[in-house]
C-alpha cells in the first residue's frame, strides 16, 4: 500500500489523524460526501477514452444521476455471466438504498453489503428460475465490492493526473476541481 500512496504530505497526515477521531457513522458520511463531490466534477466512465467525442460525452455523463454513473464503473463479472442483465435486479434487490451507500461509504459495513449481494443473487435466481450459483461466497462479494471501489478511485486519479478538468461542477455540486 505504501508504494501506491508514496510519501504522505503534511495535510494528508492531518486528514488521516482527524479521520481516526470520527465515529463510524461520521466516517461513512464523510467518505460518501468526498467521493460524491469528486464524482460531480470528474467523469468516471472508464471507457470514455474510446469515445469519438470524449469532451461531449463527459459533459453528458456529468449531467446523469449518480447511481447511473456508478454503474459505468462496475468491474467485469465473469462468474455472473449466467445472470446476464439480471445483475441490475440483483443490485437493486441487495442495495435498495442505492449503490452509493454500499460503494462510497465506510468499509466497516462491507460484510453486511456483501451478504445482501448474496441474498440478492439467491432472490433473483429463484424469481427468474435460475439455479442458485454454488460458487459464490461472502469473500467473492467482498472482492467484487473492493474491485468496484478501487475502479472508481483509479478512474478519478487517472482523470486528475491527465488534468481532465470540468471547472463547472455538475448541477447541485458546491465543489470545484480547479486548483
Amino acid at each position: 500500500m505504501s508504494e501506491i500512496l508514496g510519501k504522505l504530505e503534511y495535510d494528508e497526515i492531518r486528514l488521516i489523524r482527524f479521520f481516526r477521531c470520527l465515529t463510524l457513522r461520521q466516517k461513512d458520511e464523510l467518505l460518501c460526501e468526498i467521493v460524491e463531490k469528486l464524482i460531480a466534477c470528474y467523469p468516471i466512465d472508464p471507457y470514455m477514452h474510446l469515445s469519438a467525442e470524449p469532451s461531449k460525452d463527459a459533459i453528458e455523463e456529468l449531467s446523469r444521476d449518480l447511481e447511473e454513473r456508478l454503474l459505468l464503473t462496475m468491474p467485469p463479472i465473469e462468474p455472473w455471466d449466467y445472470l446476464d442483465d439480471l445483475i441490475y435486479h440483483v443490485l437493486e434487490s441487495a442495495w435498495p438504498e442505492g449503490l452509493s451507500d454500499a460503494l462510497l461509504g465506510s468499509s466497516e459495513y462491507d460484510n453486511d453489503h456483501a451478504q445482501a449481494l448474496l441474498d440478492g443473487i439467491e432472490e433473483i435466481a429463484k424469481e427468474y428460475g435460475f439455479p442458485e450459483p454454488p460458487w459464490f461466497e461472502l469473500k467473492d462479494m467482498l472482492e467484487f465490492m473492493h474491485a468496484w471501489r478501487d475502479r472508481i478511485v483509479e478512474v478519478i486519479e487517472k482523470k486528475k493526473r491527465k488534468k481532465i478538468r470540468y471547472i463547472h461542477p455538475a448541477p447541485g455540486s458546491d465543489f470545484s476541481n480547479s486548483d
